[in-house]
């Protein structure tokens, strides 16, 4: 097949998922669909409403390839500009990525009914993490779940927030309160604003500009009590000279989440260290659950067999379900 081909094959794949949930962002085409091996080629697709954002991960990419790709999804399938994000570059740098110099690209976009802010062009991320699109749904099917058996809303803690999207969906499933925690004033800002948009008060979903460990201690002095919590930290970062790994910090981790859980209380634990192995010490404490396989999109899974798409799954992130034992 040639390129324009792979492109249709891989939207025939995707688009009844697609128009069903009503998404307005999602990946069209991963790069395994489209280079088929072949060197230069690694080059991944993501729709954000009318713009194409083009994830690329191989400094061989040719710009032949790319003036190519780009003219297919202008003609077949109306996208009118494109963004080019180079995963292979320093990705702590803030402006990798990015079209610098050009003014901010901001729309919105809808996911299953929710609305939310993304910016195509100043960040290396966009500001909503496609992958974790049924991870955020679970999430709201868990807060409706606890409000039909409990009679209560329930009490959400949202850590790593980034933009706040697991916050905006539990709000949305009916939530008590949600408690919004991210070290950068950024992604606060950007957290309330997802929150607004939805039309969800502050005075029900907070947001606290803190670092997760400093949230522990202060929510242990305030007394404050959670029945989810979401933990997605980064693989590593650095605050105040200080650095996090998800591997090396991930029982301190959760075991000062478990202090704020309730009894029946859950917690969702993920990451996108692809050579993450969660703790034994964890494992043998509470109850885990694997839900990665249940929590990667549609639009993310790949054929690695070339035989049957929808039967193998990107590793892209992890996800567990954690619990008292």
């Amino acid at each position: 097949m040639n390129l324009e081909q792979h492109l249709k094959a891989a939207w025939d794949r995707r688009k009844a998922y697609v128009k069903a949930g009503g998404l307005q962002a999602y990946r069209l085409a991963n790069r395994e669909e489209i280079s088929n091996g072949e060197a230069g080629k690694a080059v991944g697709v993501d729709v954000y409403g009318d713009y194409g954002v083009l994830q690329l991960y191989d400094p061989l990419v040719s710009v032949f390839f790319l003036e190519e790709l780009e003219e297919i999804l202008s003609r077949e399938f109306r996208l009118k500009r494109f963004f080019h994000k180079n995963r292979y570059r320093v990705k702590d740098s803030p402006e990798a990525g990015g079209e610098l110099g050009e003014p901010p690209v901001e729309l919105e976009v809808e996911e299953y009914g929710h609305k939310f802010l993304v910016n195509l062009n100043n960040y290396l991320d966009t500001g909503l993490f496609l992958d974790h699109r049924e991870t955020r749904r679970r999430v709201a099917q868990m807060v409706e779940v606890f409000g039909a058996m409990q009679g209560r809303g329930a009490r959400v803690l949202n850590l790593f927030a980034y933009t706040g999207s697991f916050s905006v969906y539990a709000a949305a499933a009916g939530a008590e309160m949600t408690h919004t925690v991210d070290l950068s004033k950024t992604y606060c800002d950007w957290a309330r604003r997802n929150l607004d948009l939805n039309g969800f008060a502050p005075a029900k979903n907070w947001v606290y500009r803190m670092d997760t460990f400093e949230f522990y201690k202060y929510a242990a002095r305030k007394g404050l009590r959670f029945d989810l919590i979401i933990i997605d930290p980064p693989t590593f970062s650095r605050n105040k000279g200080n650095n996090f790994s998800v591997m090396r910090d991930q029982v301190a981790l959760i075991e000062g989440a478990a202090e704020l859980l309730d009894a029946d209380g859950q917690m969702i634990f993920s990451n996108n260290c692809l050579d993450f192995e969660l703790d034994e010490e964890i494992r043998n404490k509470y109850k885990v659950q694997d839900i990665q396989s249940e929590t990667v999109p549609l639009d993310f899974w790949i054929d690695t067999q070339k035989n049957d798409f929808w039967k193998n799954q990107q590793q892209i992130h992890n996800c567990y379900l954690i619990g008292r034992k």
